[in-house]
């Protein structure tokens, strides 16, 4: 039996919105951010982390300081307790996943990012079960190999992605940072798109991905004049801070 084809027109259609469209009203990853983007049409990039009773969160930093004043983890915490805490002291509210799912309910596609600091098929297995009875458009990427090859193996008909970058910042080993930087796993994870960030995007062969008909996507273009720079390396870009506008 042939394999079924797996579309990914919409993950280069329009730009997508970098943990929804936020500003000074609507923080990232705020239910009020996700409806900026639905208004504006925009495809939204969410982050989701796996909470201390095993459900999921919208949420970026694995601790809480930065955008709710709490020093403690995400993976420390209930989903209850966390769905309390308020953003960067405005009204809105740390939101789960199902409430964003309800929110966005098919109106945009939404691209999920896995944040886990460690190989956790739980966070993946809670995921698609959320997932199961959702009509709208997703993906899921992570900067985890090991996590988008569990995907491949369990639910391969999902459209996975891998993150990557130069990784400077990291306290890998220089043997940890070639194999990842490079994306020397992707044979084994064979991703269905790379999304790589943009300032070190001229140096990959995008050629090579072209050719095996892997997306290539830029993160994250905060600005017109970076997003016109690169453009012609990738199909589409995660950006956020500016309504991008891109010419056919």
């Amino acid at each position: 039996m042939a394999k079924k084809s797996i579309d990914l027109s919409w993950i280069i259609k329009d730009p997508i919105a970098h943990r929804g469209l936020h500003d000074t009203v609507f923080p990232e990853n705020s239910l009020g951010s996700f409806q900026a983007a639905i208004k504006n049409n925009f495809p939204i990039e969410i982050d989701l982390q796996l909470t201390k009773d095993q459900k999921l969160v919208v949420f970026h930093d694995y601790d809480l300081q930065r955008m709710c004043g709490y020093p403690k983890k995400v993976i420390d915490c209930d989903l209850d307790f966390l769905t309390k805490l308020t953003l960067l002291k405005t009204s809105e509210l740390v939101p789960s996943l199902k409430d964003t799912l309800n929110l966005v309910n098919g109106q945009v596609p939404l691209l999920i990012e896995i944040k886990t600091e460690s190989f956790n098929k739980k966070i993946i297995d809670v995921l698609v079960s959320e997932l199961n009875d959702y009509q709208g458009l997703y993906a899921v990427q992570c900067f985890n190999p090991k996590m988008l090859h569990y995907l491949k193996k369990r639910y391969p008909s999902i459209i996975r992605g891998i993150l990557s970058c130069e990784f400077k910042l990291e306290t890998f080993s220089f043997l940890k940072r070639i194999i990842l930087s490079k994306m020397y796993l992707n044979f084994w994870i064979k991703p269905h798109f790379i999304a790589y960030q943009f300032q070190s995007l001229k140096k990959l062969n995008i050629k090579k991905y072209q050719n095996k008909n892997i997306v290539v996507l830029a993160w994250t273009l905060r600005s017109q004049d970076d997003t016109n720079k690169i453009k012609c390396y990738c199909q589409n870009i995660i950006f956020e801070g500016f309504i991008p506008i891109i010419d056919e």
